[in-house]
């Protein structure tokens, strides 16, 4: 005689859902909080951004002055204007009624915090790209060149303190200004486990409340203040240099002092401000009420105002998955 089991009777079966959502990774992005923000405010006839800089003193400009007699040499003023133009981007998602009468998550919800972090990977890319396509690299263990430094092995290619301190010495070289007395340096994590081994490394805990801390700081070393970020820009020892490539073995790590690049202020009522949108209702072109549609929109870009206050270091790292 057959028992009668859950085998046999699995019709009467159904899942049990949880509504309890698992987490899912997200990016950690700290790169445009050291930008230089920019407004572009409303009527203004224009939708680029202009950032001046006048040109450095020189003692060369010093006349030795006769007594009585007047100068015939001037003193001119040079003005760099830099333009950034804007570009527009967003996304849109759409519901059904249907759904949204039978879901048990709140997917228009989950769309629109989902569309945000999507827009703020995507202003950190623009950033990065436009950091690592208009600075000046800098290669590991004084590599020549970008090929030198492929074909070199991990260990004569990764990060090592001295060219943390070399690249910290040429940024006070250029007279670059600093964050609150120190450069910052945006590193992967990857690279970081390399920086975190040296025996001189002070982490963040050892010096907060002296100092406000920076979102993603981890520590300080030689004067240059580390703050970890997840979105680096890595290439394919092998490949073409410039070429972003998601599991590149040669992280770029952004040494920067303040004013090296701009981004555009978003925050506030401007007209290039990120917008969310969320439509729903009957209209000729939905009548009968079927979707709903949640978006947004903003204008961005991100430019290189000065390569002489920022260095692109490229690196691999001696982290073994």
């Amino acid at each position: 005689m057959a028992n009668n089991t859950t085998t046999t009777l699995t019709g009467q079966y159904q899942n049990y859902f949880s509504r309890e959502l698992l987490d899912y990774a997200i990016q950690e992005l700290h790169l445009n909080e050291f930008a230089q923000m920019a407004d572009l405010p409303k009527n203004v006839g224009g939708t680029a951004i202009s950032f001046f800089r006048y040109g450095a003193g020189a003692s060369s400009n010093v006349q030795t002055l006769t007594e009585g007699i007047t100068p015939t040499t001037t003193r001119d003023l040079a003005l760099t204007k830099i333009n950034a133009t804007l570009t527009p981007y967003g996304e849109l998602a759409i519901t059904t009624d249907i759904l949204g009468l039978t879901e048990l998550f709140d997917a228009l919800k989950q769309a629109i915090k989902s569309m945000g972090e999507d827009a703020a990977l995507n202003a950190d890319d623009i950033s990065r790209n436009e950091l690592v396509s208009a600075g000046t690299k800098r290669y590991a263990q004084n590599a020549a060149t970008f090929a030198a430094l492929g074909a070199a092995g991990v260990s004569a290619s990764k990060w090592i303190a001295t060219d943390g301190l070399d690249v910290a010495t040429v940024l006070k070289v250029q007279r670059a200004k600093t964050f609150q007395g120190q450069y910052v340096a945006v590193i992967p994590p990857q690279i970081s486990r390399d920086v975190m081994n040296d025996p001189d490394w002070i982490k963040a805990d050892n010096y907060a409340g002296s100092k406000k801390i920076f979102k993603g700081e981890i520590g300080i070393l030689h004067g240059v203040r580390y703050v970890e970020a997840t979105n680096p820009f890595r290439e394919d020892s092998g490949g073409a240099e410039g070429t972003n490539v998601a599991a590149g073995d040669i992280f770029s790590t952004m040494y920067l002092g303040t004013n090296a690049f701009g981004v555009p202020k978003l925050s506030g009522d401007k007209p290039m401000s990120p917008r969310v949108y969320i439509v729903r209702g009957a209209d000729k072109n939905d009548p009968l009420d079927q979707t709903s549609k949640a978006g947004w929109k903003a204008f961005y870009t991100a430019k290189s105002l000065n390569e002489n206050w920022y260095r692109v270091y490229k690196s691999r790292s001696a982290h073994v998955a």
